[in-house]
């Protein structure tokens, strides 16, 4: 995750936050049926990352069990690079880590 990376470059501490919070938590990602990282980055903005650790993946929709404690990581902000733009891109790789959207759901995947 990009924020793991940021998180890591900006502090020298690898954390490994919750898959499962945003699966579980971040309702407007729609769960195991999707996601996008605006959504995901922003869901982080308001609420602490949990580590991996205390809030394990499960692989299916479950119950938010976020306690309002976390790791004490949130996102202070994200931009987008545009679409199909390799030097938008290298440019963000040149401040830090990228998170990279795959849609998988097609037959061409």
């Amino acid at each position: 995750m990009a924020m793991e990376g940021a998180h890591f470059v900006e502090t020298g501490t690898l954390l490994s936050f919750a898959e499962q919070q945003l699966v579980d938590c971040s309702k407007s990602n729609y769960g195991c049926n999707g996601g996008m990282q605006p959504t995901a980055f922003s869901y982080y903005q308001q609420n602490f990352a949990m580590a991996e650790s205390s809030y394990p993946y499960q692989g299916k929709d479950g119950s938010c069990r976020y306690d309002g404690r976390g790791t004490g990581v949130k996102a202070s902000t994200y931009k987008m690079a545009t679409a199909n733009s390799a030097s938008a891109i290298k440019a963000y790789l040149d401040q830090q880590p990228v998170s990279v959207l795959v849609e998988a759901d097609h037959s061409v995947f």
